[in-house]
């Protein structure tokens, strides 16, 4: 076959496109699957912040839930592949292999426990992953060099329809807090590439990235009535002024769910009660948030017809502001 974008990589085999035996453990997927809320709620409860979630329970939710290893690219996973070579014995575990959309190859998922630390050291002079983090990169690479350098573990995975050739590899381990915000975990991530064909991330990337996806996705599920402001949906009722998120998560570490309307801020203007704004558990708002969602009222605009007629106001977090006007 000549060079182009389908040309085979050098010393890599054709012949798995002849092949037709398959393991029970695939999945497939489709450019149309999408997160449900409740499958983020379970992902959240419990593998990210249970206690005891094991590298083992995050397995099973992966083969039960495969979308949340899926990023957008992934046409088939096959959980838990065995490495035999019937001549040295060999007997290791492959987490999960994967194939991505218009490729022929399967690359490397390897696990490790949600509740691992990913970096160490974070506030001394020299942070850096964690040594669970390390052991699972190496352990991977270990993985990779048998693969390429033994012909019969390349023939059996082929017999399981999983072609083989210089995989990649993701490591999935641990979780940190501030990954969104951690300019520390970029630097460790970029860092990662040096060991080879590796990526890692943390339990948190996924939680993240499926909460961006569904919310991306479902935002013309909102009803018209409504509007979307930051992370928040704004709903005008009859009786006050609702706010909350997409969809209801957990809080951290306990079972309270975050959609329960249990706060009320009260508005006033000069004193007086014009509009009641109902928070769930999960909207954290400022006051200048909360004075222009209030201002979109025409019960509080019919008294404050624009922001220049604002002398001052007085907010208690989550339960007032009272707008005093001239």
């Amino acid at each position: 076959m000549g060079g182009g974008l389908w040309a085979t990589p050098l010393g890599c085999s054709e012949n798995f496109m002849n092949s037709t035996k398959y393991s029970k453990n695939i999945f497939s997927f489709s450019n149309s699957s999408l997160f449900k809320k409740d499958e983020i709620e379970l992902f959240e409860k419990d593998i990210l912040f249970n206690s005891h979630a094991t590298e083992n329970d995050a397995s099973k939710f992966f083969a039960r839930y495969p979308v949340f290893l899926k990023f957008g690219n992934t046409a088939e996973l096959k959980r838990e592949v065995v490495l035999i070579n019937n001549i040295n014995m060999t007997n290791q575990r492959i987490d999960f292999f994967k194939r991505n959309y218009g490729k022929k190859y399967w690359d490397i998922i390897e696990l490790k426990s949600p509740q691992s630390s990913f970096v160490t050291h974070r506030k001394g002079l020299h942070p850096r992953i964690s040594s669970i983090v390390n052991s699972a990169i190496h352990q991977a690479l270990d993985y990779r060099d048998k693969i390429i350098s033994d012909s019969e573990i390349k023939n059996n995975l082929l017999s399981k329809g999983i072609a083989v050739c210089r995989p990649q590899i993701l490591v999935i381990v641990g979780k940190e807090q501030s990954i969104n915000s951690s300019e520390l975990m970029e630097i460790l991530l970029d860092r990662i590439k040096n060991y080879g064909p590796v990526e890692a991330i943390t339990y948190n990337h996924i939680y993240e990235f499926a909460k961006e996806n569904y919310k991306t996705n479902n935002v013309a599920l909102i009803p018209s009535n409504n509007i979307l402001i930051g992370d928040y949906i704004v709903e005008h009722v009859s009786d006050g002024i609702i706010i909350d998120t997409p969809f209801p998560l957990l809080n951290h570490g306990n079972d309270e769910r975050t959609d329960i309307l249990s706060k009320t801020v009260v508005i006033q203007v000069n004193g007086r009660l014009r509009e009641r704004i109902f928070l769930s558990n999960a909207v954290k708002l400022e006051i200048e948030d909360i004075q222009n969602i209030a201002l979109q009222s025409a019960k509080v605009n019919r008294y404050v017809p624009t922001k220049n007629a604002i002398k001052k106001t007085i907010y208690i977090r989550d339960k007032l502001l009272n707008i005093v006007v001239g």
